[in-house]
């Protein structure tokens, strides 16, 4: 599967609505690798879009999800006027 994958940089210059395709697809990519047959650099990219991950879906960052039901993110976060179309730009920026 061919895609782009996200950086820091993405979140700077891209809303929420436009990374979500992206997440998915990446997210996508990754599910379907075998951590066992994974290289070292594919491990780190690995974590480096979990962390991608958490800063776009959490504005309060990691913490805030963590042991937290998707649907009480998805209440908490998703109704906020304007939450997609967020720039979420880098965590502590």
């Amino acid at each position: 599967m061919a895609f782009e994958r996200l950086t820091w940089g993405d979140l700077d210059t891209l809303t929420r609505k436009q990374l979500l395709d992206r997440l998915v697809v990446e997210q996508q990519y990754w599910q379907g690798r075998d951590r066992a047959h994974m290289t070292a650099p594919d491990l780190a990219a690995r974590a480096e879009f979990g962390r991608i991950l958490l800063a776009v879906v959490t504005p309060d960052g990691p913490a805030s999800q963590r042991h937290l039901p998707s649907k009480w993110v998805r209440s908490k976060y998703g109704a906020r006027a304007g939450y997609w179309s967020q720039i979420p730009g880098r965590p502590g920026s």
